[in-house]
């Protein structure tokens, strides 16, 4: 999705509510729309699946992307807002809580049937490699204080096992060839 433009100085604190307002609406149909496409990804691991998930995480990465942006909107907001930031962070926590859920969750489900899969396909390696970076990211979120307590000790356990899975499939694939320095 194409990025809001960025606050000018002279926006009313209506504008900029509204602003703020139209980028929570924006991450709450993108938080609904990585679910479906976490569900694709599981639902046929075995053929183009990897391809699927990377739809997933990729929906995954821009809601972050977009949530950092929403932050940064929060935090320059003027004085007159003051009454709606803590609401408007509230529900922006509570929408970035539910994705690193439903990010733990969805991978969990498609890298554990991943992991069964006999036949890999060329290119497994790099492409999770990738896909290791992004649960690493997510599970450096996790240590936050926001994931305190049993709930987010499961999180973090999970996305170690999460991790632990990739790892087991990079294992069983080599990378491909680096061509690079070769005449």
């Amino acid at each position: 999705p194409a990025a809001p433009p960025a606050p000018t100085p002279g926006r009313s604190a209506a504008q900029r509510q509204r602003e703020i307002a139209t980028l929570l609406m924006r991450l709450d149909a993108m938080l609904k729309q990585s679910a479906e496409l976490a569900q694709t990804a599981r639902e046929r691991v075995s053929v183009g699946g990897l391809a699927r998930y990377r739809r997933f995480s990729r929906r995954v990465r821009d809601f972050f992307a977009l949530a950092a942006l929403t932050q940064e909107r929060l935090d320059a907001a003027p004085e007159e807002m003051e009454d709606l930031i803590d609401p408007m962070t509230t529900a922006l926590e509570r929408l970035h809580a539910r994705m690193v859920v439903q990010f733990v969750e969805g991978s969990a489900g498609f890298f554990a049937s991943f992991a069964r899969v006999k036949a890999l396909p060329i290119g497994t390696h790099e492409m999770c490699g990738v896909e290791l970076r992004g649960v690493l990211e997510i599970r450096k979120f996790l240590d936050d204080p926001l994931y305190e307590g049993e709930r987010g000790q499961a999180l973090r356990a999970e996305a170690d096992r999460i991790a632990a899975l990739i790892r087991r499939v990079m294992d069983r694939i080599p990378p491909l060839p680096d061509f690079g320095d070769e005449p």
